[in-house]
Formats: C-alpha cells, sequence, structure tokens
C-alpha cells in the first residue's frame, strides 16, 4: 500500500485570533514551571500520581562538562508548584555513574516512582541501562536492587520502556547493540531467571533485525513492542510485536507475532521509517505514531496486528507536521506536539490534532497548527501527557539566557471555540470552486475582511464588491487559501482552486 502525505499550511503571517488552544496562565509561572538550574537541562519523560501532582525525569548537564549529564526527578503539584517534601525544594538529585539520560517514568498507585534510561562511564567507555525506584519522598527505595538501583553491566544497552505487571514484576524495553531486547525483573529489583536467558530476552531472531523504541503492556496482560525492521538499512521499516509475560511471541498477532511493513510514505518512500511512540485506546485498538523524514504518521491498529480500515487511509494518518509525541484525548481525538523552526534560529512547540477517525481536525486552532514560542531562543519538547479531557502536559526545555531551562507547560483545548466554528463553516460556501476570476460568498454573519494567499504565502492582490471577489484573470492555475475574518472574531479558512 502506498500512502500520500496530505499537505497543509501554515501561513505564519496571519496572526489567528480564535485559538481553542492556549497556554494555562495559572500553570506555574505564566504556565511554565522552569526548574532551577545553572547548567542545560532536559525533562524527557514525565507521570502523574493519583493525585494529580506532577513528575518530570530531568537530564542536566554537569557542571564542568560537555558530556556528562546527572539525572534528577522534580515532584510539582497539579498548579505547577515544586513539592517541598520531595527532595531538595521539589527535586531529587540521583547520581551512580559518570552520566544519566532517562527515557521513562512510571509512577505507582501509592506513589513509588521508577525511571529507566541509559548511564555511560567514559573510563570503560560502557553504556549500560538502569532502573530506579525511589519513595514518595523522592530518597531511593533501598530494598530494591542494589540499594534502590538497577543496572545490568553488559556494555551498549540503554532502557526505554518500564511496565508494570500486576504481581509486582517489571519488564523493562531496550536495546543492545541497536537490537531489541526485554529484561524481566522480580519485585525486589532482582533479575527474574527463568524468563529468557536469566532474566534477559533478544526480541531480534534470524532475519528479523528489530530496534525497540517503546513497550506497553495490553488489556489482555501481553506486551506490545514498537520500533522498526533494519535488515534493510537503507529502507528500514515499521515494526511491531507482541509477545506474553514470559517472552513468547503471540502467533495470532501479525505474521507469528511480529509485523514488518514498508508505508513508502511519500515524498521519502524509501526513508526511514520508525514508530517511537504508542498509546492504548478503547476496545482494544492501539494507536503507533512516527517519523518518516520529519513528518508525522499514527496508525491504529487492532488487537491482530492488524490495521484498522476504518481508520484515516486504510489505517495510517499521515501529514507533513513534525512529530515528537502524541496523546488521546477523552473524546477519542488525537493531539500531536513536535518540535519546529519557528523563525531562523528559533524553534519552538507545534500543536496539532487528528478526528478519531484520522482526518486532520480543522476546527482545531483554526485549521492550522499551534504554534508555542516560549522564548527567543530554542524550545525544545520531548513528551506530552493529558491530565483530563482538555488539558495536556509538555515536559522539555527552553531557552533562557543561553541556558536552556528543563520545563513542564500545562496547555488547555477549548472546544466551544471549536463547536462555533464549525457551526459558520456549515453555513458557509464559496462558489464556484474551481473558479476563473470571480468567487462568490455564501455567509450567515458579518465578515470583517478576507485575505488570498498562494501556497508560498504570498499574498494576492483582488476586489470585492459585496459577497463577490473579482480576481485577475491573468492569475495562474494552482491551489490558493482564502482567510474569511468576522467581526466576532472567528475565522474560517478555505482551500480554493484557480483554473
Amino acid at each position: 500500500m502506498k500512502t500520500t502525505i496530505t499537505a497543509f499550511l501554515l501561513l505564519l503571517f496571519w496572526s489567528l485570533n480564535s485559538q481553542n488552544v492556549s497556554i494555562d496562565s495559572s500553570f506555574g509561572i505564566n504556565g511554565v514551571l522552569a526548574v532551577p538550574s545553572s547548567q542545560n537541562s532536559y525533562i524527557y519523560a514525565i507521570d502523574l500520581d493519583t493525585l494529580g501532582n506532577i513528575y518530570g525525569a530531568r537530564a542536566t548537564l554537569q557542571s564542568g562538562s560537555s558530556y556528562n549529564y546527572e539525572l534528577s526527578i522534580t515532584k510539582c503539584s497539579a498548579e505547577g508548584a515544586l513539592d517541598n517534601g520531595f527532595g531538595i525544594n521539589g527535586v531529587s538529585v540521583l547520581s551512580f555513574a559518570e552520566s544519566q539520560t532517562p527515557f521513562d517514568i512510571k509512577v505507582t498507585e501509592y506513589s513509588k516512582i521508577f525511571v529507566c534510561g541509559m548511564a555511560h562511564n567514559s573510563i570503560s567507555s560502557q553504556s549500560f541501562g538502569f532502573l530506579v525506584k525511589l519513595n514518595p519522598n523522592g530518597s531511593l527505595d533501598t530494598s530494591f536492587a542494589n540499594e534502590g538501583v538497577f543496572i545490568l553491566n553488559v556494555n551498549s544497552i540503554g532502557f526505554n520502556s518500564i511496565v508494570l505487571l500486576n504481581d509486582d514484576s517489571i519488564i523493562l524495553g531496550g536495546t543492545s547493540n541497536s537490537l531489541g531486547i526485554l529484561v524481566k525483573l522480580n519485585s525486589n529489583g532482582s533479575l527474574a531467571t527463568g524468563f529468557g536467558n536469566n532474566g534477559v530476552m533478544n526480541v531480534s531472531s534470524g532475519s528479523f533485525h528489530f530496534g525497540l523504541e517503546k513497550t506497553i503492556v495490553t488489556n489482555n496482560n501481553e506486551l506490545l513492542l514498537v520500533g522498526f525492521e533494519f535488515s534493510n538499512a537503507s529502507n528500514t521499516k515499521i515494526a511491531y510485536c507482541k509477545t506474553d509475560t514470559n517472552g513468547n511471541f503471540i502467533e495470532a498477532f501479525g505474521n507469528n507475532g511480529k509485523v514488518v511493513y514498508d508505508l513508502q510514505i511519500d515524498p521519502y518512500p524509501f526513508g526511514s521509517e520508525l514508530i517511537t511512540q504508542i498509546k492504548k485506546g478503547t476496545n482494544n485498538f492501539y494507536y503507533l505514531g512516527g517519523n518518516n523524514a520529519g513528518n508525522y504518521f499514527i496508525l491504529k491498529i487492532n488487537e491482530d496486528g492488524s490495521f484498522d480500515e476504518n481508520f484515516a487511509n486504510s489505517g495510517i494518518s499521515s501529514g507533513n507536521f513534525p512529530f515528537t509525541d502524541f496523546d488521546l484525548q477523552e473524546n477519542g481525538k488525537i493531539v500531536i506536539c513536535g518540535t519546529t523552526l519557528v523563525s531562523d534560529s528559533n524553534l519552538g512547540y507545534s500543536i496539532i490534532r487528528l478526528n478519531d477517525d484520522g482526518s486532520f481536525d480543522d476546527t482545531f486552532n483554526n485549521g492550522s497548527n499551534f504554534i508555542l514560542d516560549l522564548s527567543s531562543q530554542s524550545d525544545y519538547m520531548y513528551s506530552m501527557k493529558f491530565t483530563s479531557a482538555n488539558e495536556f502536559l509538555i515536559g522539555g526545555s527552553m531557552g533562557q539566557n543561553a541556558i536552556r531551562k528543563a520545563i513542564i507547560t500545562k496547555l488547555t483545548i477549548d472546544d466551544a471555540l471549536s463547536v462555533n466554528q464549525n457551526d459558520k463553516q456549515l453555513d458557509f460556501q464559496i462558489f464556484p470552486n474551481p473558479f476563473k476570476d470571480r468567487i462568490n460568498i455564501s455567509f450567515k454573519g458579518e465578515v470583517k475582511n478576507v485575505k488570498m494567499v498562494d501556497i508560498s504565502g504570498k499574498k494576492i492582490e483582488f476586489s470585492r464588491i459585496n459577497n463577490t471577489i473579482h480576481v485577475d484573470e491573468n492569475l495562474s492555475a494552482g491551489i490558493y487559501f482564502m482567510k474569511v475574518v468576522f467581526y466576532d472574531g472567528m475565522e474560517i479558512i478555505k482551500k480554493i482552486v484557480k483554473e
């Protein structure tokens, strides 16, 4: 199957006033919690406890070093205030190797905190996977593994996923020499030697060269692993597989437990494709998100690994927006976040939304992506998570005085604005479309002004008499965009075609 990227145009010079997504100014300071640090610092993963407290797994550059990072966990309230009863002023700093980078964090019902990632020692030139367990106050749980720290002492290993099972055992997903592995621990942090080879299972086998990016537990207490298959290094393909908690492939899933698929998304049909995120939907559906040459794709799969044919283009939604992470709203809509170029040498956040059927949601932010530029320096996002039906968090970093500050940002979606805009769109018509030299507008409501641009964002001159737009008949054939602004602040963007 060959899918085609649907092109959406961001018209940066149009200042859209009726956005239905905004930063929550009541959170932290003007919507942002910046964790104090004098060195570059990043929030890589976030999770919540049952009371709504927020935990961020952070890496901070060590003073005097250009590449060694220390691990810390930040705890704040739902309102974005650091918890002074956690660690020191809301931050628990851990150091058990020269450098540590976190990739996942899980908080249990009883506020036990697990963080996994990759550590490195330059003296031995070894990288190894770690899992730490913390008490509710931020101290290490010394009853777990080795004084609260589990380390798999095998070179070139890192852990990117934590799965907490019902019997209190733990599955860690990760990589060893670029190949996927699963590691199973008992509740006390010791290796479950009956799993795989003394607690370690190699997911790759034979011609299945599997790079593991994320692992979750399914509703049936099975493991769903996502990533990429790279037996052909010049054309990596998406891949996912399913095992039971003993490490056995589920034969009824895909092809003997595995699925390898070449998306061949335009305009880079043979570029590298990889799934980096997975979310559990309702009714045993699963959503897999990733990127190809900087473009996003979202897959919706059934319990048996097959694509949901009713979702987007036979189970695949794709588009030319940046992708880092995504999450599902309670209404089934899909919010996608990434890092994008806002202006020269300045990066910010890009946020879009899909409908539950995988189509682009043009009621979100007036049919465009929402750009959040927190500083005049570059800002990066690494993870996101919904906290309620219409509120979500973003973990990342913000440029401040030549230092990267680890931050958590809270945003709110007001779908009441979307409903009002959708009502106008039902009454709004532009015809004929395609057009030759004139366009008629039919609407209910007072229009303040009309603007028209080509696909590069260049403004197109025209004259307007009442409800008719007169365009130069020599205007080149092609795709254009028209924006109609109403006096009540609502805006509608329509794609029009010149014959």
